[in-house]
Order: C-alpha cells, then structure tokens, then sequence
C-alpha cells in the first residue's frame, strides 16, 4: 500500500470514528462523565485528523508544482 492510500484510510478511518462518536454524546442513555471522555477523544482525534488533512494537502500541492 503506498503512502497516499495510508494517508487517506486513515483520513476517511478517523472522520468515520467521530459520526460514530457523536452519535454517542447524543445517546441519552450515556452518563455525562461518558460524554466528557467521549468528548475529549473526539477532541484528540480532530487534532490527528487535521494533522493528516495537512499532509494530504501539502502532498497535492506539491504534485500540482511538479511539471507532468
């Protein structure tokens, strides 16, 4: 598997876990400390997911610079 295809399972990976997650924080059958943890976890997980959309777009921009 080459990098791009890495980088963009772990992408669509991590936007699927946070539907997952909010989901979650909107079942009112999880307590509020579940939805204080869940809440941190998706906070953690954007941080990972905008440092993978970062490599994604630095990637792209660079192919766009290289003459085909």
């Amino acid at each position: 598997m080459t990098e791009p295809d890495i980088l963009s399972r772990k992408v669509v990976e991590l936007k699927k876990w946070q539907r997952v997650a909010w989901r979650r924080v909107a079942d009112p059958s999880v307590t509020d400390f579940e939805r204080r943890q869940i809440r941190n976890h998706i906070k953690d997980s954007d941080e990972h997911l905008r440092y993978y959309l970062g490599m994604v777009s630095d990637r792209l921009r660079l192919q766009s610079r290289i003459p085909a």
